[in-house]
């Protein structure tokens, strides 16, 4: 039988000790996330962007991931489409329709594997156009009896050519955004960089979706963290 020698005692103690504090770090983040995004909770504090020429963003739009900035006490209804895989056989999409005729009147139609959801919104002022205020309610495939319909904001945080993000604000309800690409897949850094404006301004992310991959980023950081734990303390405790 192996036995550790003191060096291998230590390091094994230090090993679970780090292990212990991002366990601590993560439940901490969580629990405190309701008091961050009260900050949020009446939508005021949520800047859209000044520029955007609605035309442009006509079209389909992949949704790469979902970021809750609240704790979902019923994570049975929200929203929007519920019970989303962390494995997709194809990615869920929104097609944006912008009326020709009135550019104030919007409709986003949500398409997953599942089914469809319709949103309509009003833009009322167009001189702030990444400001949607939720017209009516939704319909579609995937309104069940649990679906709670969303009655709030929509804020385009971010249009450009090849990606858009948008973030649902419900007042004291529902607080989440979605970042959206052109194509099926969009380039990690600008994930990256979207999280650090987030970060940046305070705003908590209490569950991250990556809904056109097979995990989320944060899933497989915790997976390998764990793998790793178990490597190390099987080599430090192998027997012969």
């Amino acid at each position: 039988m192996y036995h550790p020698n003191s060096n291998n005692r230590i390091m094994y103690r230090l090993l679970w000790l780090h292990f212990a504090f991002y366990c601590l770090a993560q439940v901490t983040r969580i629990s405190s996330a309701n008091v961050n995004s009260s900050e949020f909770d009446k939508c005021e504090k949520i800047i859209p962007q000044e520029k955007i020429t609605m035309t442009k963003v006509n079209g389909r739009w992949y949704v790469i991931e979902i970021f809750h900035h609240k704790l979902i006490n019923n994570q049975n209804c929200s929203p929007y489409p519920r019970e989303i895989p962390l494995e997709l056989i194809c990615c869920p999409y929104i097609e944006l329709s912008v009326n020709k005729h009135n550019l104030s009147d919007l409709k986003l139609l949500w398409v997953d594997e599942k089914g469809e959801i319709e949103y309509r919104f009003k833009i009322n002022d167009m001189n702030s156009p990444g400001t949607w205020i939720s017209s009516g309610a939704q319909n579609g495939s995937m309104v069940d009896k649990c679906y709670k319909q969303f009655a709030g904001t929509v804020f385009v945080r971010k249009a450009v050519n090849d990606h858009m993000w948008l973030q649902f604000c419900s007042p004291n309800t529902y607080l989440y955004s979605v970042v959206m690409a052109r194509e099926q897949l969009l380039d990690q850094k600008v994930v990256t960089s979207i999280v650090k404006i987030m970060d940046f301004q305070k705003l908590p992310i209490t569950l991250r979706t990556q809904t056109c991959g097979s995990s989320s980023s944060t899933t497989r950081a915790t997976v390998w963290l764990t793998v790793a734990v178990t490597v190390l303390c099987f080599r430090l405790y192998k027997t012969d």
